[in-house]
């Protein structure tokens, strides 16, 4: 179902607090090139994106109230080139229900943010 005014709010409210990767004056050129795959997804999937020159990478899934359920990378040092992060869907206590999140990746050349349907 869609997502209501006010929880779309918090959603990108949370995605904003994002502590930035840069010094302030020093942000990427845009933002990076990301997708997940498969979306919709059952049991896991992946997070592809590209780097022009290494850099600090944080990638993190939301859920609709804005809070963080899965952090896929903190502060990660990664080089040049073409990067895959896995995103699972968990099991047990930490299983994410279907429905729909969020996720956003950061890295020196800007942010992404998208969203991804986990279904049954």
């Amino acid at each position: 179902s869609p997502l209501s005014k006010p929880e779309l709010a918090r959603v990108v409210e949370a995605m904003k607090a994002a502590r930035p990767l840069t010094a302030p004056g020093h942000e990427g050129a845009g933002v990076v090139d990301a997708a997940i795959s498969p979306n919709p997804l059952r049991e896991s999937g992946t997070l592809r994106f590209a780097l022009s020159k290494p850099g600090h990478v944080e990638a993190r899934l939301f859920d609709v109230s804005g809070r963080v359920v899965r952090v896929l990378a903190e502060r990660t040092f990664l080089p040049a080139g073409t990067h895959e992060l896995r995103v699972d869907r968990g099991n047990g206590a930490d299983n994410l229900a279907p429905g729909m999140y969020f996720y956003s990746i950061q890295t020196p050349e800007g942010i992404r943010r998208g969203r991804i349907t986990i279904v049954e």
